[in-house]
């Protein structure tokens, strides 16, 4: 979903990965052809090696497990040119478009 004014990801509606035939190491690999990079930034924070020194464990909170297995971080910094942005959007655009179910 775009931001007001801004250029969104959605292609026709919503997109549930469970419709795309594409994994997150697809993606960033289909991403990093394109010069891309891609980065993977937020795991379960039960998973950390602080929370599991508390007793958490792989299997307690399988949502936020599923999550951070799947999301990744594109890139947005204040020196994006127009360019850039089009290109990061573009791509993952074309890439979601051609790995539709």
């Amino acid at each position: 979903v775009a931001p007001r004014g801004g250029i969104g990801l959605a292609i026709e509606g919503e997109l549930p990965l469970a419709k795309l035939r594409i994994d997150r190491h697809g993606f960033i690999a289909a991403m990093r052809q394109r010069d891309i990079a891609v980065g993977i930034h937020y795991p379960a924070l039960h998973l950390h090696s602080h929370y599991r020194s508390l007793g958490w464990k792989a299997g307690d909170f399988p949502n936020a497990e599923q999550i951070g297995e799947s999301i990744v971080t594109l890139p947005l910094f204040p020196l994006m040119t127009e360019s850039d942005l089009d290109h990061v959007v573009g791509s993952s655009r074309e890439i979601l478009a051609e790995h539709r179910r």
